[in-house]
């Protein structure tokens, strides 16, 4: 049962992060994708000027952890 919520969560996520990279997520877009010495960096920004930043070892996992914090930011 843990493994097919973890399985559910990740296909979530993946989802999300799709959806960030082909269209935007909840108002913000990709800015900015660059590789960095410690892994990749990931700017979003909404139609507002509102920024985040989210560093990750891969691309997926930058961008998924720009979701998390737009997510935070939403859903308070």
């Amino acid at each position: 049962m843990v493994d097919e919520t973890y399985h559910d969560r990740e296909s979530s996520l993946q989802e999300r992060v799709n959806m960030l990279n082909r269209r935007g997520y909840r108002g913000f877009s990709v800015k900015s994708c660059n590789r960095k010495w410690d892994g990749v960096e990931v700017k979003v920004v909404n139609s507002s000027g509102k920024v985040f930043t989210a560093i990750g070892e891969t691309v997926d996992e930058a961008y998924g952890n720009v979701i998390e914090e737009i997510d935070l930011l939403l859903d308070s």
